[in-house]
């Protein structure tokens, strides 16, 4: 039975997974990383585990940001007080990046980069060590594509983001996706865009007629330009066009 592009995909990705995971270093790491977050060596098993470590994590970085955060919220005061803005941004971004959530997130990154990994694997390493199985690490294939809107005004943003082993039979299986979202890109008009033909010409007749010169006079001004002879009708037809294409009845 033929397989389809995306159990290829499936099966692409849990290789690659099988062989990161066979990795006695990456072991080394992954079971240094449970030491230090309190997760079981074996990973996490059953639903009361997992909720009970959760909570348990969670609180702790609660904590964090009620001791440690509030105690040297002052230094970053002073700091500030003193025109030391540097030093202030960085004691605090090291305040935040120690917190257990966010220290948490940087070492599976830092695992990320050391290991070679697409960043698209973030999920799929944090699961594997919170739970210890290959069949519980969600693992992306194909494209992503991500709809992010502009802070300034609201406008959607369309990106398409690919991997190191991303193919061009990717793209275009995925390809049908994109174009669901280009249509709710708020620039999509029903027809899609095609270059103009002759857009410089028309907009030069076009130009002309704002500043008042006959057809006499306009197609005169392109023959000049171009060395093309046109007919006072057809100029006025580049005229036309032009006032539609951008936009005036």
């Amino acid at each position: 039975m033929k397989k389809t592009h995306s159990n290829k995909l499936f099966q692409r990705a849990r290789q690659r997974a099988k062989l990161i995971i066979a990795r006695p270093d990456f072991q080394e790491n992954i079971s240094s990383l449970r030491k230090k977050f309190n997760i079981p060596a074996d990973g996490l098993k059953g639903e009361r585990k997992i909720q009970k470590w959760h909570h348990e994590f969670y609180q702790s970085d609660d904590d964090y940001h009620e001791t440690v955060w509030r105690s040297r919220r002052h230094e970053i005061i002073r700091l500030k007080k003193e025109r030391k803005f540097r030093e202030a941004e960085e004691l605090s971004r090291d305040l935040n990046n120690t917190s257990p959530v966010n220290a948490f997130r940087i070492t599976i990154k830092n695992l990320l980069r050391k290991y070679k990994i697409p960043l698209r694997w973030n999920d799929s390493i944090r699961r594997y060590t919170l739970f210890n199985d290959i069949n519980n690490m969600w693992l992306p294939g194909g494209l992503l594509i991500q709809e992010r809107m502009d802070e300034d005004n609201g406008l959607m943003r369309l990106y398409i983001e690919i991997d190191d082993d991303t193919t061009l039979e990717d793209i275009k299986q995925g390809w049908q996706r994109v174009k669901y979202h280009q249509k709710k890109l708020h620039s999509r008009t029903r027809e899609k865009f095609q270059p103009i033909k002759e857009f410089e010409r028309d907009k030069k007749a076009y130009e002309l007629d704002r500043q008042g010169k006959s057809l006499k006079e306009i197609v005169k001004t392109l023959f000049n330009e171009s060395g093309e002879t046109y007919e006072w009708t057809e100029a006025s037809k580049f005229i036309e066009r032009h006032r539609k294409k951008i936009g005036i009845n």
